[in-house]
């Protein structure tokens, strides 16, 4: 859970940008006495599929094929990659892989979960 002061760094918006957000039902979060607290994963998603400037072309209503794609198994593969390598890598493990592209996925992905880290770190003032 990230506060809002937290999100905003990680997004790069205002602290007020976030609460609008939250307001709007863009963020999902939960209210403890006067503080806000945003899920990570909300954050992490948001950031990494940073919107476009300006109106977007097509509102959802428009959109007419959606069965190509499933948010809710994306967003468990999500979950499962930050559960199973947000805390990096086994070097043992990738080369038991077979394919080349398969472990250079892996890699990736646990190097989005460690810059979102970074920047967690970097947003909190440690760096």
């Amino acid at each position: 859970m990230l506060t809002v002061k937290q999100a905003a760094g990680l997004l790069g918006v205002s602290q007020a940008r976030v609460r609008k957000m939250i307001a709007d039902g863009i963020l999902p979060a939960e209210k403890f006495g006067s503080s806000w607290t945003i899920p990570d994963t909300a954050v992490y998603v948001r950031a990494a599929n940073k919107p476009q400037r300006g109106r977007p072309q097509k509102s959802a209503e428009e959109v007419t094929d959606t069965n190509h794609f499933d948010i809710e198994a994306v967003s468990r593969l999500y979950q499962e990659f930050k559960d199973k390598l947000s805390h990096g890598y086994d070097i043992n493990a990738l080369l038991l892989i077979p394919t080349t592209d398969e472990r250079e996925l892996y890699i990736d992905i646990a190097d989005f979960f460690l810059r979102l880290k970074q920047r967690i770190l970097i947003a909190r003032g440690v760096f």
